[in-house]
């Protein structure tokens, strides 16, 4: 892999692409990087023509981007760094993008101060607004800084009503353009039938009676993933055969082996790490759940998980309660409420027709909903077409 001022080895020059500059914070394995790797391969599938710019390290995903996509990976070794900045005004010269659009708050943080550096053209500002409510207090603290930035945007892009509503209010973003557009995900690609038999097998380690709970994130405070093994240690007190796989890593993978080993279930959990492929795992759940206590708009990970017919059991957050009707996709409990989840849970656990309807139902509810077509049409719709100023609803997608 390149690191520094470069493109990837297997990238060449395709001269200046005069449509849209992503710009990131990094290229690691979160949702919203997948995402953004997704959209270019969609957009240059339909002939719009697209560059990634990520300031600092990790560039994990730089090999999933189309072939032939400018990739410009700019190593950032300080938080706030000139050397970066003059990296990436000059990615703005070299690109000229029509439409620039910031994946997450840092990374608007850097363009708003290279487009007013001499001899950078204007260009159409896009945020992408990719959390709904922060952890940590120094990160809303330093929403001071980002609201007037956001202010000086040509459109804001939510991924839920609720989001938007309480950005809105919250950070006085009224005169701003803007947007919602729910994440998709490719139906054809995440489909049981897709799979290989030899994918369909369990996970070593996970008996065929298993009724299996999984989940999928960072292993990470605002993830929950302890509530979750609170919940296996009481349905496994009932006498129900559940078994926890948990796909992903973070800080807080030793601690979640502890409390698993103190609640006498280690056994019955299973950490398997970051995966390039979810979908193997995927189908080896019964049901899944994502018990977050913040951050999550509308989770990437839970719409691939209903794509593979899995009900899904949400907290309460973010656009939760857009992605799944009460008590027929699934269910959104309270945010942090133990015994809520819990019956949730035990509820699917418990009834197979009803985790049969409501996998059935997720399924349905992705297909009319949630595809990924969709999503790419009203990005493109972004990148090719005028500037949506003003516009609070979903752009028409053809």
């Amino acid at each position: 892999m390149n690191k520094g001022f470069a493109y990837p080895a297997s990238r060449v020059d395709v001269g200046n692409a005069q449509g849209a500059l992503f710009v990131l914070s990094a290229l690691g394995m979160g949702g919203s990087e997948r995402k953004v790797a997704r959209i270019l391969t969609a957009l240059a599938a339909r002939g719009t023509r697209g560059a990634i710019c990520a300031l600092g390290p990790p560039y994990t995903l730089t090999d999933s981007l189309p072939p032939r996509t400018r990739c410009w990976t700019l190593d950032r070794r300080s938080r706030v760094s000139l050397r970066t900045l003059l990296r990436l005004r000059r990615v703005l010269l070299e690109e000229r993008p029509r439409t620039v659009i910031a994946v997450d708050l840092y990374a608007l943080l850097y363009l708003s101060m290279a487009l007013r550096l001499p001899g950078v053209a204007a260009a159409q500002r896009v945020a992408l607004i990719n959390t709904t409510d922060f952890v940590r207090r120094r990160d809303r603290l330093f929403m001071a800084g980002y609201a007037p930035l956001l202010r000086g945007c040509d459109l804001l892009v939510f991924g839920s009503f609720r989001q938007r509503e309480a950005w809105m209010h919250r950070y006085r973003l009224e005169g701003v353009g803007n947007l919602v557009i729910h994440n998709g995900v490719d139906a054809a690609h995440f489909c049981r039938s897709a799979l290989p038999s030899a994918d369909l097998a369990r996970p070593a380690g996970i008996p065929a009676n298993r009724i299996v709970i999984g989940t999928v994130g960072r292993i990470a405070p605002e993830k929950n993933q302890s509530a979750l093994v609170r919940a296996l240690a009481r349905l496994r007190g009932e006498g129900i055969e559940a078994h926890l796989l948990i796909v992903g890593d973070g800080p807080q993978r030793e601690d979640l082996l502890a409390q698993a080993r103190a609640l006498n279930v280690l056994p019955h959990v299973q950490l398997v790490g970051e995966v390039s492929d979810i979908r193997p795992l995927l189908a080896a759940m019964n049901l899944f759940a994502l018990p977050s206590t913040s951050v999550e708009t509308f989770s990437n990970a839970a719409l691939e998980a209903m794509a593979m017919s899995l009900p899904v059991v949400l907290s309460d957050i973010g656009g939760a309660r857009e992605m799944v009707r009460q008590g027929c996709e699934g269910f959104v409990v309270p945010v942090g409420d133990d015994d809520a989840l819990f019956h949730a849970l035990r509820t699917l656990c418990t009834d197979a027709p009803l985790l049969a309807s409501m996998g059935h139902a997720a399924r349905e509810r992705v297909e009319a909903d949630f595809v990924f077509d969709r999503m790419v049409a009203t990005y493109r719709a972004i990148v090719t077409g005028p500037a949506a100023a003003g516009r609070g609803d979903l752009l028409p997608c053809k």
